[in-house]
């Protein structure tokens, strides 16, 4: 049987009795047109956004039109491709976002006007280039809608307009740090955020000091001890600037609550003892709840300072990708084994939104650590950096 392939759109076949008989529907003209129109094939693409350091290297874009249809072009059709400043706030409504129009001397198109030449379907692969100049602004979000303003023939207006975000931040390896201190390789071997922007370190004796910022933010003053060979500590966090939690070892790996003292002591909170096997969860304090990651990744929720068998509610999944999730004021920082720094919204109930990435390369530190609005980064010399962080920004460490 020969099978007879008919290239038009649209096209319906009906086979009626004998296999060689092909009978084909033709659309008329006013059909022709629904198709027939001029679109941006990246118009239909999700937006990605764009990292751009002031000063740094230029990014590249590629850009086209398509002519839509099954006919190709019966004369040459002119498409002009431009800004369009007038989708930046419909952008921003329908997504909720605050994007600022790119500024025109910080990009050029490499040919304005293109050709869609008869006989072909599409205009050639053309580059818009974005240049990070002196007009863009630290830490700022920008968008830039380029579309087809003008052609030869029907526009198809819902995919007439790419749209390029970019947030402006610092160089891939650029990124300002300061050293706060420095404790050597031996340590020890816990290192929590403290009260009124404070380091709780266990060093290899399994005493707990406390490291107090100068007014620099340099922890320049020799360390409190508040705490002698708590042997059988495994991690702490910090809850808020009245109390701090301490996780011990299994088998047990009880939770325990104490309150902070003015001069940093530690005395048992009420309630002192949350529960035991709390070694089956990821602990993140976050507000008025305790924030838990299980072994499959799932995020849940129960009150601050709860017992262990409290109550959860599920908010999240995916947690278990990453190396660390920290509370970063209203939001949540998750950084992945990879380096990669993400940023999650988070609603009155402790509920994620949508991630943004917010770095690269971080995995050249063991850990980190939110301190106020700042990000602490301990490596593998026992240095710790202070990082003056923007949740705006995007920080390549390295």
């Amino acid at each position: 049987m020969k099978i007879l392939f008919i290239r038009y759109l649209p096209v319906v076949l009906m086979l009626f009795g004998a296999c060689s008989e092909v009978i084909v529907y033709e659309p008329d003209a006013e059909e022709i047109a629904l198709y027939n129109k001029v679109y941006m094939p990246r118009a239909n693409q999700q937006v990605t956004n764009t990292a751009l350091s002031l000063g740094g290297e230029a990014k590249t874009f590629v850009y086209s039109a398509y002519l839509g249809g099954s006919s190709d072009a019966p004369s040459d059709i002119a498409v002009t491709f431009a800004a369009r400043p007038e989708k930046v706030e419909e952008f921003n409504t329908a997504n909720g976002t605050n994007y600022k129009l790119l500024p025109a001397d910080s990009y050029t198109l490499e040919v304005p006007d293109a050709v869609i030449k008869a006989g072909n379907r599409k205009t050639g692969n053309h580059t818009l280039t974005v240049t990070p100049g002196n007009s863009l602004a630290m830490f700022e979000n920008y968008i830039l809608p380029i579309g087809i303003t003008q052609a030869g023939t029907k526009v198809n207006e819902q995919l007439a307009t790419t749209y390029y975000t970019f947030s402006v931040s610092y160089a891939r390896g650029k990124v300002p740090r300061e050293l706060v201190l420095s404790m050597g390789t031996n340590w020890g071997n816990i290192i929590c955020n403290g009260v009124r922007g404070s380091l709780i370190i266990r060093n290899t004796a399994l005493d707990i000091l406390v490291y107090t910022p100068d007014d620099e933010g340099k922890f320049t003053n020799p360390p409190r001890t508040v705490g002698v060979f708590w042997d059988a500590s495994e991690s702490f966090y910090y809850v808020n600037e009245n109390s701090v939690v301490v996780r011990n070892v299994p088998p047990y790996a009880g939770l325990f609550s104490f309150g902070v003292t003015q001069d940093y002591g530690l005395p048992q909170a009420n309630p002192f003892w949350l529960g035991d096997a709390w070694n089956q969860y990821v602990i993140i304090p976050f507000g008025e709840y305790f924030l838990t990651v299980d072994n499959s990744g799932v995020l849940r929720r129960q009150p601050v300072l709860s017992n262990v068998n409290a109550a959860k509610t599920e908010v999240g999944s995916g947690f278990n990708i990453y190396k660390q999730v920290l509370t970063y004021q209203n939001s949540l920082l998750a950084l992945e084994p990879n380096g990669n720094l993400w940023l999650y919204s988070m609603s009155e109930l402790a509920v994620p939104g949508a991630r943004r990435r917010v770095g690269e390369g971080w995995d050249m530190y063991e850990k980190i650590i939110v301190s106020g609005d700042d990000i602490l980064a301990l490596d593998s010399n026992g240095d710790v950096y202070r990082y003056n962080f923007n949740p705006l920004g995007y920080y390549p460490v390295k």
